[in-house]
């Protein structure tokens, strides 16, 4: 539980789909479709571009600034990842993603980062994971207990959100085939991990780091 006394705040670390890429188009006309023509809930915004996420929990604000500097060191000699778009595919609540290849150097990446941040989180907890309608299986209550967020570690699932949409779930596997017809991207590069915190407007950019 949070210390009342601590202001807790939620921080995402990942790395954004550069908006000049292929890839970047491909997604802004999948979001497109599926708000259009299945009645979709937006997931982007000048704020929130397409993105892989790292890692993200709330932490007490007085220790972001330790946060960036942890990883500033941490990945001042890192050169870019190419990682490997494996399938579009969706979970069974409506949400449409990218899956990526856990690669050993994703899997390295993703550890490391959990393991520089997760020290600075104290007490807080992101109430979004304690929420009654979340089930977890054994290690995923370890890891939110550890590290704050059930989905790090053995338990980490790399993908790029696309979209949402509700009500379609006798569709859902209709809609997904429809949209392989505009995925014709099979990498991403990791160029840069970014850190935001989260606002009541959307989301703010803390720190930008390029990868070599």
């Amino acid at each position: 539980m949070n210390n009342s006394n601590v202001k807790c705040e939620w921080l995402g670390i990942g790395s954004d789909v550069w908006k000049e890429s292929e890839l970047f188009k491909e997604i802004t006309i999948i979001n497109e479709i599926l708000n259009s023509k299945y009645n979709g809930v937006s997931v982007f915004s000048d704020t929130n571009r397409p993105h892989l996420n790292m890692y993200d929990l709330d932490v007490p604000t007085e220790n972001i600034p330790q946060v960036i500097s942890e990883l500033e060191d941490l990945l001042k000699d890192r050169s870019g990842i190419k990682t490997v778009i494996s399938k579009l595919e969706y979970f069974p609540f409506g949400l449409f993603y990218l899956k990526l290849e856990a690669t050993p150097e994703l899997k390295t990446l993703h550890r490391s980062i959990v393991e520089k941040v997760s020290k600075y989180k104290g007490n807080c907890v992101c109430k979004d994971y304690l929420k009654p309608r979340r089930k977890y299986n054994i290690e995923q209550k370890e890891m939110l207990k550890i590290y704050g967020n059930p989905f790090v570690i053995n338990q980490y699932f790399p993908h790029i959100t696309l979209g949402f949409v509700k009500n379609n779930n006798s569709r859902l596997e209709k809609i997904r085939l429809e949209l392989l017809e505009h995925t014709k991207t099979k990498a991403f590069m990791i160029n840069n991990i970014q850190v935001v915190r989260g606002e009541e407007t959307g989301y703010k950019l803390v720190r930008e780091i390029n990868l070599k």
